[in-house]
């Protein structure tokens, strides 16, 4: 009987060990794991999302030659007017209204709900009549039906199209007569400045640039407020 158990304790002995040895194993996986857990969300508590990438890394562009052609867009209304019918839209801003004194390249219109890009003769400017500052009006031709108070919308472009050395306007700080860059120099020292330029012409898409920058200056596409106080 002493012998059988002593055998049975033997055999027993080396699972007991294993089993042991197995469940350390297990713990001290665990345990591992979660530290390299915390270790994980304790670096991650800066979102890279949130910082803009340096300037060096973001997109650029360069002066080039492009068709500009101002264009001043404003919402009005269709006014009676004598035997026809004008439409009547405000200036803004209201240092616009200067250069309106001069007769316009051209304007279409397009009254809501109705016919649109029909020619529209400029008729002038004048002081509003609904408040202060200056409005700009347009003969309907005959041709279009209209009735008084419909809304009607005037776009009237300031000059023929002209082709300019020309950067995107989201390049340039700033949008008449003087405005800053970022150029950003990718040489053996690679760094960014500010420069100011001059401005001229301008449209939706691109702005002239008249003086302080040469063709082969690199500037940032878009630059921020961050960039500016930086360079």
């Amino acid at each position: 009987m002493t012998d059988h158990r002593a055998r049975r304790w033997a055999v027993a002995g080396p699972i007991t060990t294993r089993l042991g040895v197995l469940v350390v194993w297990l713990i001290v996986t665990v345990l591992i794991a979660g530290f390299g857990a915390h270790l994980e969300t304790d670096h991650s508590d800066a979102d890279p999302t949130t910082a803009a990438p340096p300037p060096l890394t973001r997109a650029t562009t360069t002066l080039a030659s492009h068709t500009i052609q101002s264009v001043l867009s404003a919402d009005g209304s269709v006014v009676a007017h004598g035997r026809g019918f004008v439409i009547t839209a405000p200036v803004t801003p209201d240092g616009l209204a200067y250069k309106l004194l001069d007769k316009p390249y051209s304007v279409k219109a397009l009254i809501v709900g109705g016919p649109a890009g029909f020619d529209c003769p400029w008729a002038g400017i004048a002081a509003s009549t609904d408040g202060p500052g200056v409005s700009m009006s347009c003969d309907i031709p005959a041709g279009i039906k209209a009735a008084a108070g419909l809304s009607a919308t005037m776009v009237v472009a300031l000059g023929k199209p002209t082709t300019v050395q020309a950067l995107p306007v989201t390049a340039v700080v700033g949008s008449a007569r003087q405005g800053q860059v970022v150029i950003v120099s990718r040489g053996p020292h690679p760094s960014t400045h500010v420069a100011t330029v001059a401005l001229g012409i301008s449209d939706t898409s691109w702005i002239q640039v008249t003086g302080g920058l040469s063709t082969s200056d690199t500037v940032l596409t878009a630059p921020t407020q961050s960039d500016l106080v930086d360079g």
